[in-house]
């Protein structure tokens, strides 16, 4: 999870590092800077929870909420 104005570690340098990485999931706040969790705390929230119960699903374990 990146925040589009990451003015510590800038989406930019996210470009050349994500397609080497494999089975990665990424997500880019579009008005946060470095801390979208407290910039954008309700859409953080729901991702992450999109997050774990894919993940969970893929393990086999069912998340409720």
């Amino acid at each position: 999870m990146m925040g589009r104005h990451d003015y510590v570690v800038p989406p930019v340098l996210w470009e050349e590092v994500l397609p080497k990485l494999k089975n990665v999931t990424y997500h880019v706040f579009e008005r946060s800077g470095h801390t979208p969790q407290f910039e954008e705390p309700e859409m953080f929230d729901q991702v992450l929870l999109e997050w774990f119960r894919k993940d969970s699903a893929a393990d086999g374990v069912l998340l409720n909420g």
